[in-house]
């Protein structure tokens, strides 16, 4: 009978060791799981922003070079209509050319004041 007993406890005892074990290993194991999540969810946060950023300065360059682009043609229409009319007319080459430069300066730094 104490040999069953002593059996018995020696069972028990090694059965409560392999539990704290097996308790141990699972917090472990929780606690990588939980750091590699937050790992993964930095990494894919740091990305998306990093993308985000990336994006956003792209398309502020493709608005720019849009804008620039309309920009010129519309300059190109507006100093035409402006030098065609009656009252600049008499005005000779070097003048016209001056008064195109004065206008595309005034409307650059207008554009660039309300869109950039």
């Amino acid at each position: 009978m104490i040999k069953t007993f002593n059996n018995s406890e020696r069972i028990f005892t090694q059965q409560k060791k392999l539990d704290e074990f097996s308790y141990t290993i699972d917090d472990i194991i929780t606690k990588y799981q939980i750091k590699f999540e937050n790992k993964m969810e930095d990494i894919t946060s740091n990305f998306l922003t990093y993308f985000q950023h990336s994006l956003e300065k792209e398309l502020i360059l493709l608005i720019k070079k849009i804008h620039s682009h309309n920009f010129q043609e519309l300059n190109k229409y507006l100093i035409e209509q402006l030098l065609n009319s009656s009252s600049l007319e008499s005005l000779n080459k070097h003048e016209k050319d001056t008064v195109a430069k004065i206008f595309n300066k005034i409307s650059l730094s207008i554009l660039e004041n309300l869109v950039f």
